[in-house]
């Protein structure tokens, strides 16, 4: 583009060339970028949800995993529990699994299935946005063998935003002899 200018300050203007973008252009630019983030957003946000699902599953399959394996290698019964708080240093036993987890051995001279001080071999950290429900108990109990002598059964864990038929749910199983398995449906 050129424009028109006086450098000299003798009334006589002369043409320079200048670079950029007009206002319009820039205007429309900005316009398209929005129409395409705005587009962009809800697909992101489902993503967001399904991640944060698969995170839950991997993270209680996990726990689970290394309680089973902890039971084999030392030969013992190992405990794992939902709890409300696994930060304190003796947390209780509870219902919800997206609250947290621990995974304790029972020692001598404590109460039998309840987390006593000193017990608590790894806890699993509460998981954000989920919900996690089932019909079995907040206590399992893997045996020097590897299998589960209390609380085999599903556990589904939702977002809890779940817009039915297009987030995940994963239904996390555990089985009698100890292994886990994942169904992956539509809420």
């Amino acid at each position: 583009m050129r424009v028109p200018y006086n450098k000299s300050g003798s009334g006589q203007l002369k043409m320079q060339n200048m670079r950029g973008f007009t206002v319009i252009e820039v205007l429309l630019v900005v316009t398209i970028m929005a129409i395409l983030v705005s587009l962009a957003v809800p697909s992101f946000k489902n993503s967001i949800r399904d991640n944060k699902v698969e995170t839950a599953a991997n993270a209680l399959m996990s726990g689970f995993a290394i309680a089973r394996n902890e039971a084999i290698r030392r030969g013992v019964n190992v405990n794992i529990c939902a709890v409300a708080d696994p930060t304190v240093t003796t947390p209780v036993c509870g219902t919800n699994w997206a609250l947290g987890w621990a995974i304790f051995i029972d020692g001598t001279g404590g109460t039998a299935n309840v987390i006593d001080a000193g017990e608590v071999f790894r806890v699993g950290d509460a998981a954000s946005s989920v919900t996690i429900t089932g019909g079995v108990t907040a206590l399992k109990t893997f045996n020097n063998r590897g299998t589960v002598t209390t609380g085999s059964g599903d556990l589904i864990i939702n977002s809890t935003s779940c817009t039915s038929g297009v987030n995940k749910k994963i239904t996390v199983t555990l089985g009698p002899v100890g292994r886990t398995q994942t169904t992956v449906a539509k809420c």
